[in-house]
């Protein structure tokens, strides 16, 4: 192989028969980048970092910046090229693709390792690998959905919603997040990537505490080019993505179906409350004008959420449910201390110490 019977070529390289025929456009990319010598049939000169006597090429930066080739080609002359290889792909040897100005890189080319890295546009598949409850920050294992199981994934979308869900389907956390430009990632075919994002307190529809006591049951569901809604998302800690909300339709959707799981979770427990007092927070139905605003299923379900991380007692009922609130025809969702106490002058005095006014704290039984 002589010195002229080579090309370099500036992009990341594809099929040889593909680079054969776009090379006479990109002879001319990047032409600070020279080929300053080749050594062809190395028998008896150094070997490579692998150890093996490859055949290489120097490649000279005559610019003034730095250059990095890595995913540049290099290709042996003729109508159909015979050899190529592709600079920086090496599963062995991790070499510095970058070129400082003025200076050189000795590039091998090693047969074994020539071949173009595997890579495929199928959305990764996830899963949770840990929670962080007091701000929900998710560390989630994306990792390739690639026919081919060592092929990594580019994965660039700008809005991708990610949806946390119990082992039932059932939403507990909702956002689309931006994975464009700095926030790109590649996911690796073999050990997967490992992605934080997080959640506002807007976004998710159980008590975090909750939501975090067991990240194994969760799953994550991710639809690309999903529709965002009002307001930007918020900032989050670094090497952390937040995410934006859903649509307020979705969002609403979500609390309707959130509401409904928690007063069915905490049916159970309200039920002590037939033979002793505890106190009323809150009664608020969708629509309902209260406070300033027409509540809807989102406000009831963040006052909700709001209350039980301040107190973990805190339960949420219908008052459908229950005879104490038979003789009103209106539907309430009822927020419930989940304190017991053995008379009404209890329970007062337990609304006066928590600094709750008379008309946000009542005793109640629920017979």
């Amino acid at each position: 192989m002589t010195l002229s019977s080579i090309a370099l070529i500036g992009v990341p390289a594809a099929a040889a028969d593909e680079q054969q025929a776009t090379a006479e456009q990109n002879t001319a990319a990047k032409p600070s980048v020279i080929i300053n010598e080749v050594y062809a049939g190395n028998t008896k000169a150094a070997g490579d970092p692998d150890s093996k006597r490859c055949d290489w090429v120097e490649l000279k930066n005559t610019g003034s910046t730095d250059v990095d080739v890595k995913g540049w080609g290099i290709y042996d002359s003729g109508k159909k090229a015979k050899k190529h290889y592709t600079i920086g792909t090496s599963e062995v040897t991790n070499t510095d693709t970058v070129i400082k100005a003025g200076g050189y890189l000795v590039a091998y080319i090693d047969p074994d390792k020539a071949k173009p890295a595997k890579t495929c546009d199928a959305a990764p598949d996830m899963k949770v690998s840990s929670i962080k409850s007091d701000n929900l920050i998710v560390t989630i294992l994306a990792t390739s959905n690639c026919d081919d199981k060592n092929a990594s994934t580019k994965f660039n979308d700008s809005a991708t919603r990610l949806t946390l869900q119990d082992s039932d389907d059932n939403v507990v956390a909702d956002a689309v997040f931006d994975f464009s430009g700095d926030n790109a990632k590649t996911i690796s075919g073999d050990t997967g990537t490992k992605i934080k994002v997080s959640y506002a307190s807007s976004q998710y529809y159980r008590p975090a505490n909750e939501i975090g006591a067991n990240p194994s049951d969760l799953s994550v569901k991710s639809v690309t080019g999903s529709d965002k809604g009002a307001g930007a998302a918020a900032s989050s800690d670094s090497g952390v993505i937040s995410g934006s909300n859903v649509t307020d339709d979705e969002a609403e959707n979500n609390a309707s179906k959130a509401l409904d799981w928690q007063v069915e979770h905490d049916k159970d427990s309200a039920e002590l409350f037939y033979s002793t007092y505890t106190a009323q927070l809150s009664s608020k139905r969708k629509g309902m004008e209260a406070e300033g605003k027409t509540w809807n299923y989102h406000d009831i379900l963040a006052q909700f959420i709001t209350m039980h991380n301040k107190k973990s007692n805190v339960l949420l009922i219908w008052s459908g449910d229950w005879p104490t609130y038979s003789s009103n025809s209106d539907k309430y969702y009822v927020i419930l201390a989940g304190e017991g106490f053995d008379s009404t002058d209890e329970a007062w005095n337990w609304c006066k110490a928590n600094n709750y006014g008379p008309n946000d704290c009542m005793s109640i039984d629920l017979q």
